[in-house]
């Protein structure tokens, strides 16, 4: 895995380091031409290293490999220092330009100053199932306002995300359903086809968050194999997962009645997200309308189309504009996504979302002023891999390249490029695979591995966040507790807890099946690895130092992601997923960046615990007089771990 590696010493013949020299030969150099640059090309390249971005093409140059230090270095740079150095070769006339340009702009980033980058919260989600999480009570409530209440008033988020929810049916999923004869392989090839959308899953029983199930046995569906064998062992999983059903649920094809209930209901929901002072995100999705277990990220189909009754715009999109439209101030800052975790339509219609794009700014702005233009975000939300859910391979995979080879050319790339360049924020599900203990960047492994895929369809994602400024969104993101697809696997350590992020527990909670509960004690424990997790994050968003700057996090808010307990499931008569550690670290750590603009946590001062690997993971839970729910909440679950 390529690691991003920065500059602590670049010396020529072991003797000169980075230092007060560096500064010195940058400004002969910006003063004198290229003969300043060719007296000190050593502590150029330090200084450049140090000021300015690391990108793919520097990562290596020409000279030595700078992945292992000279003999002169070995005994003067610390273990870290070899493995985080950088450094630039001997270089030849036209690289000295280059250094010379390189330097004069790092000189005066070194006058200027440094500019301070503000932290990123940390912001719960909105998540709606179905018809049962947005349907209004008779006194105009909903599950969907109750969970935008409880996001208010945990005090913590400025902003909260919703993912509305509707489904899709397969051509002939009939064909697809007998028991005990069904071929999965089949199935899954092609139920990306849609037949028509639909609103509502016939077998769902609410409040038992039944009308979820599916999403797990579907959801990550191949998403973290590399090989062919791997993604067929996790479908024959998902598949038996569902074979208890003695027969279809079909969902029946949307009425005219489904949409407009939809559309009021979500601009009640979205109304009161307005009312509480919260800024809005939107991912709308499509899940598998039979409950089989099919995954929406390769789902194929073309948003202006009618497949059926009506299109991906008539049910979903519409609507959604609708009811923004109805909950919208001047001061409403929105973030809509064209689509939640759905990358095949995208690659394989872009064009149509490049238009699309427009389409719904103009709706969502009629009539005006152009005042309320800046707060509007037009976006796209992908899955971090299998973008277009065409190979099997994951693009880590040595033969993803292969693959892809044979059917690249279905695809529109000038279309695929203009439509990323054109969007004004890239979202994105973030579940790194980590070690129980890992660095702050590797929070990014996602992130490499989604810029790595988009790259074989002429795509830079460095180029779209870093040049042109566009910014990245993780939509899905959190730690479950579990070790398998179908929700019901509970990790044992935190080593499993930290490989499995995207696994976790489904349904309403229950005490026996909490993985947070378990061996909350050991500090090699899941508990123990879920407040590192949020605290590495926390730092990650405070700090912003990495290749990426990341514009927005959000939880995966239901089941055993759901640590500030915002889905009504994740609360029962059994006890909570409310984790009263993460949510002292995410209060402290989005309060700090909305006052100051640059978050920070303080140390610990009331317990002190090491993770297995000595790393401070304590935190600090120290409320006087509660000010919110939050702190109140706080009060009531005191219970730092020692």
């Amino acid at each position: 895995m390529v690691q991003r590696r920065r500059c602590s010493a670049a010396r020529s013949d072991g003797s000169a380091g980075c230092g007060g020299g560096a500064v010195a030969g940058a400004t002969m150099c910006a003063a004198g031409g290229a003969g300043g640059c060719a007296a000190a090309p050593a502590q150029l390249a330090c200084l450049i290293q140090k000021s300015s971005p690391l990108t793919t093409e520097n990562a290596q140059v020409s000279g030595r490999d700078c992945s292992q230090p000279s003999p002169g270095e070995a005994s003067q740079l610390t273990s870290r220092q070899q493995r985080g150095r950088h450094c630039l070769g001997p270089q030849g006339g036209s690289r000295v330009m280059q250094l010379c340009l390189a330097a004069a702009v790092a000189v005066a980033a070194l006058l200027l100053g440094p500019t301070l980058t503000h932290a990123t919260e940390i912001n719960s989600a909105v998540s709606i199932f179905g018809p049962w999480d947005y349907e209004l009570r008779a006194d105009g409530t909903s599950r969907c306002t109750d969970m935008v209440k409880r996001t208010a008033e945990l005090g913590v988020n400025s902003r909260t995300m919703f993912l509305p929810t509707l489904f899709w049916v397969s051509k002939h999923p009939e064909d697809f359903f007998e028991t005990n004869s069904v071929d999965a392989e089949e199935y899954f090839d092609d139920q990306r086809e849609v037949e028509y959308f639909c609103f509502n899953q016939q077998y769902h029983r609410a409040p038992k968050q039944a009308g979820v199930r599916h999403i797990i046995t579907g959801f990550f569906l191949g998403a973290g194999a590399s090989t062919a064998g791997e993604v067929r062992e996790g479908r024959a999983a998902s598949w038996q997962a569902t074979q208890h059903r003695n027969r279809l649920q079909v969902c029946p094809q949307a009425t005219k009645e489904d949409i407009a209930s939809f559309q009021q209901a979500m601009g009640v929901c979205f109304k009161a997200a307005v009312d509480a002072r919260l800024s809005i995100a939107v991912s709308p999705r499509l899940d598998d309308g039979c409950g089989l277990g099919g995954w929406r990220n390769g789902l194929l189909f073309d948003p202006f189309k009618k497949y059926g009754e009506w299109s991906y715009m008539d049910i979903m999109v519409q609507p959604l504009i609708e009811a923004l439209r109805s909950a919208m101030t001047e001061d409403t800052k929105v973030w809509f996504s064209l689509q939640g975790e759905m990358s095949a339509t995208v690659m394989y219609y872009p064009q149509k979302y490049l238009e699309m794009m427009d389409v719904v700014r103009a709706a969502l702005l009629e009539g005006r002023p152009a005042s309320w233009g800046p707060n509007l975000k037009i976006g796209l939300q992908m899955n971090y891999n299998k973008l277009c859910a065409c190979v099997e391979e994951d693009a880590i995979h040595p033969e993803f390249e292969n693959s892809l080879a044979k059917v690249i050319d279905q695809f529109d790339l000038p279309a695929i490029k203009a439509v990323f360049e054109a969007t004004e924020f890239i979202g994105m599900s973030s579940y790194p695979s980590l070690n129980a203990v890992f660095r702050e960047s590797d929070l990014e492994n996602a992130l490499w591995q989604f810029a790595r895929e988009l790259k074989f369809f002429g795509v830079s994602l460095e180029k779209l966040a870093l040049t042109q400024g566009k910014e990245i969104h993780w939509t899905e993101y959190g730690v479950g507790g579990g070790t398998c697809h179908t929700g019901n696997c509970l990790a044992e350590t935190a080593s499993q807890a930290a490989h499995y992020p995207f696994f976790g527990i489904w349904g309403p909670y229950r005490a026996e099946m909490d993985p947070w509960q378990l061996n909350d004690k050991d500090i090699s424990g899941p508990r123990s690895y879920l407040h590192y997790f949020y605290n590495q994050t926390a730092h990650y968003l405070a700090n912003q130092r990495w290749r990426y700057r990341v514009d927005g996090c959000f939880l995966w808010s239901t089941g055993s992601w759901d640590v500030l307990a915002v889905y009504p499931e994740s609360t029962s008569t059994e006890g909570s997923y409310f984790d009263p550690v993460v949510a002292n670290i995410i209060a402290t750590h989005n309060k700090k960046a909305r006052e100051d603009g640059h978050a920070f946590l303080a140390p610990s001062r009331v317990a002190k615990k090491k993770f297995s690997s000595g790393i401070d993971t304590s935190m600090t839970i120290r409320i006087e007089k509660p000010q919110n729910n939050m702190e109140r909440r706080l009060l009531s679950w005191r219970s730092t771990p020692q």
